[in-house]
């Protein structure tokens, strides 16, 4: 499972991606039927609340990122064997650049959704509801992957801090 989840952080555009392609895959080989209509205005609005979510979880993540590097010049670059409490071991081996890289990605594929789901809001004019609803489900799961994963990091370098307070 730890080998699984560390190839995700690592390659998290590619897995993400990965997934989505999949997803539409499937739904283009085995359809699912949705058994009720969605109004395309009801799936434009949806549309552009995602747009603003995928902007301000950018800004969020990008926040938190400033955040770590802020901790990281706060804390002098030591040998790991001489760190004093987990933080400075982070940040004295390669995993400060795993997390740094962790929410990195994210900000990129928040923006690639949040210029993807903008593409699709300008011409939704043209495209049937269901079409809008594929826009908003694959949007929302980018927005979701991306989330998930920098709050799973960022908690797992908060769990360090919090233990180093129990000692």
């Amino acid at each position: 499972m730890e080998k699984s989840i560390d190839f995700y952080l690592d390659h998290p555009l590619i897995v993400d991606f990965i997934i989505i392609i999949l997803l539409v895959l499937g739904q283009q080989f085995c359809p699912l039927r949705i058994l009720f209509k969605f109004d395309v205005i009801a799936q434009t609005a949806i549309l552009s609340n995602l747009i603003g979510t995928s902007v301000s979880l950018a800004g969020f993540i990008l926040a938190a990122l400033t955040i770590i590097v802020s901790f990281k010049s706060n804390i002098a670059c030591k040998k790991p064997e001489n760190a004093k409490n987990p933080l400075e071991l982070i940040f004295s081996t390669a995993h400060y650049q795993k997390i740094i890289h962790v929410f990195k990605d994210a900000i990129i594929e928040l923006t690639v959704a949040f210029v993807g789901l903008y593409i699709v809001w300008l011409i939704s004019n043209n495209f049937k509801s269901e079409i809008i609803l594929q826009a908003n489900i694959y949007g929302g799961l980018l927005i979701f992957f991306s989330l998930f994963r920098t709050l799973f990091t960022l908690f797992l370098v908060l769990k360090l801090d919090r233990s180093d307070d129990t000692e």
